[in-house]
C-alpha cells in the first residue's frame, strides 16, 4: 500500500517552502536569543524541517525537496541575520551586508546536509510507493490472434489457409495491452 495513495496528498510544495522558512526561523531567534549568533540551533532545526520536508510532500511535489531548501536558507539567513550582534558591530548598513554575506558563504555545510536530509527523505519516500504499486499485467485483446486460430479450426483449415479481413489481420497485428490489475 503506498504511503499517499492520493498523489495529491500531503503538502504542496508552496506550504513546505513556508513551513521550513519558518522551522529555520525560529530556530535562528532561539540562536540569536541564547549566543548571539547563528549556530545550532539554527542548523538543526533547518536540516530536521528540510527531512520532515521530503517526507510530507505531495507525491506529484517531491522534486522540491531539492528546491526548496537552498530558498528556505536564504529567507532565513535574511530575517535572522539583522538580528545577531555581528549585524550592529559596524555601521548598521556595512555591518548587515557583511554579516549577511558571511552567513550565506559559510553555510554550505549545513546547505549540503538539510540537502541530503530532503532528498534522502523524498527518495525514499518515492523508492517505496513504486515499490508498493502494482506490477503490470498483460492481458491480450480482444479479437487477436486466438479468435482468428479458432475460428479457422472450426472451419477446418489453418489461419492462414483462410482469408481474413484487414480488420481481422490488424487485430491479429496489434501488441496487448497493459492493465494494473494485480495477478
Amino acid at each position: 500500500m503506498p504511503l499517499f495513495p492520493d498523489p495529491d496528498a500531503g503538502l504542496p510544495a508552496s506550504g513546505a517552502g513556508l513551513l521550513l522558512s519558518t522551522a529555520a526561523f525560529l530556530g535562528g531567534l532561539v540562536d540569536v536569543a541564547l549566543t548571539g549568533s547563528l549556530g545550532w540551533g539554527f542548523g538543526t532545526a533547518f536540516v530536521v524541517g528540510s527531512g520532515a520536508l521530503g517526507l510530507r510532500l505531495a507525491g506529484r511535489d517531491l522534486v522540491f525537496a531539492a528546491i526548496l531548501p537552498p530558498l528556505a536558507y536564504a529567507v532565513a539567513a535574511f530575517l535572522c541575520v539583522p538580528l545577531t550582534a555581528a549585524a550592529h558591530e559596524s555601521r548598521f548598513p556595512l555591518g548587515l551586508a557583511l554579516a549577511l554575506g558571511g552567513a550565506l558563504g559559510t553555510g554550505a555545510p549545513l546547505l549540503l546536509l538539510a540537502l541530503a536530509a530532503g532528498c534522502g527523505a523524498a527518495g525514499t519516500r518515492w523508492a517505496l510507493e513504486r515499490r508498493a504499486a502494482p506490477a503490470p499485467v498483460l492481458v491480450p485483446l480482444q479479437g487477436g490472434a486466438e479468435e482468428a486460430a479458432d475460428e479457422a479450426g472450426e472451419q477446418g483449415g489453418s489461419a492462414s489457409e483462410q482469408p481474413t479481413d484487414d480488420a481481422a489481420g490488424d487485430a491479429a497485428e496489434q501488441e496487448p495491452q497493459v492493465s494494473r490489475r494485480p495477478a
